[in-house]
């Protein structure tokens, strides 16, 4: 029996899984953060600081007289599912080479800091009610809210 030869020509195409691992690698190094970062620290008047004042009222302050009233935790764990369903779309996105990591944590960090915002607007029926001095004081019974410097300072922020 005589041995028989064939030629094989192997020709690999990189259908995208290059690029993909590489954007995998890079995201490891990206982040988002959602809260009031020490950039959007200042307000227009008094000596405390955006960052201190939501401290201050994210974990309250018994010493002063201040109940928590915690917005940052409280919308992470009431909206946590429906982040994670949009964290499942926007991977698929990633995985199809439709998005970039950096993009969909923007869209993430955006929809994030709206949750956080509206948690405030919503005031929460478990936050303790405003003192009847501070309802005086400010003329209005709304939590968090009177100049809406605190509001406005909660941010997204991408990072990596």
């Amino acid at each position: 029996m005589g041995r028989s030869r064939a030629k094989v020509k192997v020709r690999d195409r990189d259908l995208g899984w290059n690029a993909l691992g590489r954007e995998i690698i890079q995201s490891s190094r990206k982040n988002v953060t959602v809260g009031v970062h020490s950039s959007s620290n200042g307000r227009a008047k008094g000596s405390i600081g955006n960052v201190a004042l939501a401290t201050i009222h994210e974990f309250g302050s018994p010493q002063a007289g201040i109940p928590e009233r915690s917005f940052i935790r409280l919308t992470t764990e009431t909206e946590q599912r429906k982040w994670m369903g949009i964290l499942n779309v926007l991977g698929g996105k990633i995985y199809r080479r439709q998005m970039t990591v950096a993009i969909a944590l923007r869209i993430m960090g955006l929809q994030m800091e709206t949750d956080t915002k509206r948690t405030i607007d919503r005031q929460p029926g478990n936050w303790p009610r405003l003192r009847a001095g501070t309802v005086a004081a400010k003329s209005s019974a709304k939590m968090l809210i009177d100049t809406r410097e605190l509001l406005r300072s909660i941010s997204h922020k991408v990072t990596g």
